[in-house]
């Protein structure tokens, strides 16, 4: 059963391909009760929370359908996890040559910046932290109190909204910190670290630990970590046709 954002047509639009992919159909966020089988969803709000609970309390399948890991990828490329909000970085869906998938994209990674002055600071909307996140509190001001324990750096916030580049901010970047946001991937292709407070697919290529903010760990292999990402994403015609599916579930 796959459950889009009613008012959001490209979340119509990719739900619909995905439940023709999978064999399912498209249900009603405004049910009180999820139809039977498992859920796949673009978009979860508040008004239909209690779907995507119920899913994760009855231990159902479900599938998470959102952007592209890369920037650089948007629109084309959409992501799907099985219960999990992002792939962990570690194992790819895709069974073909994932390198080839990455460099179809066009991107390079960048050799790593062990310099910079500023600290990016890239907070999630204040609804994806209470919905997804389960985080009440104010993330920015907690992040904020924490790395001026060890940093005397500039902290750059940037919202969601920002209209900048991404890549403007990276200029001269010492390091990024989010949550797991994919602002995340686009700094490690740049070669600038990352602190990710939450489990998502930039993780294991930096820290969760704030502490370490004079002294980020630069970690090796990123080519194959952005091809296992690669691998974990697809074309709204791979939706259609069962091969993202067919992926999730080898």
């Amino acid at each position: 059963m796959c459950y889009a954002q009613p008012e959001k047509e490209k979340s119509v639009r990719l739900i619909e391909a995905f439940a023709k992919g999978c064999g399912g159909r498209v249900a009603s966020t405004r049910a009180e009760r999820l139809e039977p089988g498992d859920a796949a969803f673009y978009g979860v709000r508040p008004a239909w929370k209690h779907l995507w609970d119920q899913a994760k309390a009855e231990k159902r399948d479900v599938y998470y359908i959102d952007n592209a890991y890369f920037d650089g990828a948007r629109e084309r490329y959409f992501r799907v996890t099985r219960n999990a909000l992002q792939a962990d970085g570690l194992q790819a869906c895709w069974g073909g040559d994932r390198e080839a998938r990455f460099k179809v994209l066009g991107l390079t990674v960048q050799p790593w910046r062990p310099s910079g002055e500023h600290i990016v600071i890239c907070p999630q909307t204040d609804e994806f932290m209470r919905v997804m996140g389960g985080f009440e509190g104010d993330w920015v001001a907690m992040v904020t109190a924490e790395l001026r324990k060890y940093t005397d750096r500039e902290l750059r916030v940037r919202r969601k909204d920002e209209r900048r580049p991404l890549s403007e901010d990276l200029r001269g970047a010492w390091a990024l910190v989010t949550h797991m946001s994919c602002a995340a991937v686009e700094a490690l292709l740049a070669g600038v670290p990352v602190f990710c407070t939450g489990r998502c697919a930039a993780r294991w290529m930096g820290t969760s630990d704030l502490s370490f903010i004079e002294a980020p760990i630069y970690p090796e292999r990123r080519e194959e970590w952005a091809a296992v990402l690669a691998a974990n994403q697809w074309t709204e015609p791979e939706f259609r046709d069962g091969t993202a599916w067919g992926a999730l579930n080898a």
